[in-house]
């Protein structure tokens, strides 16, 4: 736990260094199976994340700007996912993170190529969709 902590966290200050976005805090969207049966797995990931938010408000943000944490349950639906993602560009999210099960990993993604915002996955799998193999020539 406490490494997956450190790797997402330094993966969100990666994001957050380079965000271009004008705004008043960066907002980084997670959209995750809050409750129903996976819920078990996703929690402590999520609250992890959540900590080290706090800590680094607390610290004084990132470029002197607060970064908010949007979480949205997609109770590990596809539908709701793609959902989600979508209204958490809509909210100006600069990072999405999908701490979910594989079924949502498809329409995040979709979400987030669409709206060019950079995707993490919380677990031990990122698909390959989301980094695909470089074009030869």
């Amino acid at each position: 736990m406490r490494i997956l902590t450190s790797v997402v966290g330094l993966a969100v200050m990666a994001a957050l260094a380079t965000a271009a976005k004008a705004q008043d805090a960066y907002v980084i969207g997670l959209t995750g199976a809050l409750t129903g049966p996976s819920a078990s797995t996703t929690a402590p990931p999520v609250e992890g994340l959540r900590i080290y938010i706090d800590r680094v408000n607390a610290a004084g943000g990132v470029n002197g700007k607060p970064v908010k944490l949007r979480i949205l349950d997609d109770q590990a639906d596809p539908q709701k996912a793609a959902a989600n993602a979508r209204q958490l560009v809509e909210e100006n999210a600069i990072l999405l993170i999908d701490s979910s099960l594989s079924s949502t990993y498809a329409p995040v993604i979709a979400e987030a190529k669409r709206a060019d915002v950079p995707l993490m996955f919380v677990g031990a799998v990122c698909p390959k969709e989301v980094y695909p193999p470089a074009e030869s020539g």
